[in-house]
């Protein structure tokens, strides 16, 4: 175990404090898996410290239309600072081709981030980039498959791991960024973690593997960061995921690395009716029908292909199971 210096951070929102009780939210991405020609599956990543959240959002879509977002799922996370992620799904087609940015504004912050101004009055906002543009260019985003609460210390290094996986094969640049707020726009007076720490410290994300390190954390208490994913196919970009997140310091961490994270999805590949498995082990693929009935239950190693070719078009639920952990989506096939 290590100890933090205990430098307590001076409350910058007092005023608010009435309604920050009622802020559970810590963050946010979104994801998009290209269907077929311009339809796309939809989820809604939110992180927070309780389960009591509206069933439904609506996610702008860049085209002048939302796309209603059902809470699917919610999983339980190891962490002291947000202990929920809950998993909102939906679809949308577009009605032409085209780049589509796509976003939501949420709720307002929690009153514990210390390097945001009034962080109560502040929204969290995030976006995204859909090309719909060819089958040259079609674009599953790439998934961070760390959770946002998979933080920890390697000797007096602050680490987050968003472990990128991108099933298309497009090159990734990672960069840290400023979060948005009220309305979406650029939050004004944010600083990064490492500005509230004495001079020479820094912190900083990888620009290929976004791998993020906060050199000697000085404050205890709650930060926000934003990390970019920008995809490119032959130098064009091609899709875009943000990360908006907070992470929390208390008095003591532990300085082992903790076990590596869950990485379980289903994610269409370029042959039509086949999906890749992104897997940390061998998982079995449940696939049911529109009538419940179970029609393909295959075992597929890690990084694996699900041919689901065979079956009718139509809308199927796929429950992934790796050991102790489960997942569900839905795939789509059109014949």
């Amino acid at each position: 175990m290590r100890t933090l210096p205990v430098v307590a951070a001076l409350a910058t929102s007092s005023l608010f404090s009435a309604s920050a009780s009622a802020s559970h939210l810590c963050g946010a991405e979104i994801y998009h898996d290209h269907m077929t020609a311009l339809m796309y599956n939809l989820e809604l990543h939110i992180y927070a410290s309780s389960t009591i959240n509206p069933s439904t959002y609506n996610l702008e879509m860049g085209d002048g239309n939302t796309a209603p977002m059902t809470l699917a799922q919610i999983d339980t996370l190891p962490s002291f600072c947000c202990s929920y992620r809950l998993i909102y799904t939906g679809q949308h087609t577009y009605a032409a081709a085209g780049q589509y940015p796509i976003g939501i504004e949420l709720s307002v912050r929690s009153a514990d981030v210390i390097n945001i101004p009034f962080p109560t009055n502040q929204s969290i906002c995030v976006r995204g980039i859909i090309n719909a543009s060819s089958p040259f260019t079609y674009n599953s985003s790439v998934r961070l498959t760390s959770p946002q609460t998979y933080v920890y210390f390697n000797g007096n290094t602050l680490i987050h791991e968003t472990t990128p996986v991108d099933a298309d094969g497009d090159s990734l640049a990672i960069t840290l960024g400023t979060p948005s707020g009220n309305f979406c726009n650029v939050m004004l007076g944010y600083d990064m973690p490492h500005e509230l720490s004495p001079p020479g410290d820094t912190s900083w994300v990888d620009l290929s593997s976004g791998l993020f390190q906060f050199q000697d954390p000085f404050i205890i208490g709650a930060y926000v960061i934003l990390i970019n994913v920008n995809e490119y196919r032959n130098g064009t970009l091609v899709g875009r995921v943000q990360r908006d997140m907070k992470f929390c310091l208390n008095g003591t961490t532990s300085a082992d690395v903790p076990p590596a994270p869950e990485q379980l999805a289903l994610v269409p590949i370029s042959t039509p009716g086949h999906f890749g498995l992104l897997a940390s082990g061998p998982a079995v693929c449940s696939v049911m029908d529109a009538a419940g009935r179970v029609v393909v239950n295959e075992l597929v190693r890690p990084q694996g292909t699900l041919d689901l070719s065979a079956l009718p078009g139509g809308a199927y639920t796929v429950v992934l199971a790796n050991g102790p952990s489960t997942r569900t989506q839905s795939v789509a096939l059109v014949r």
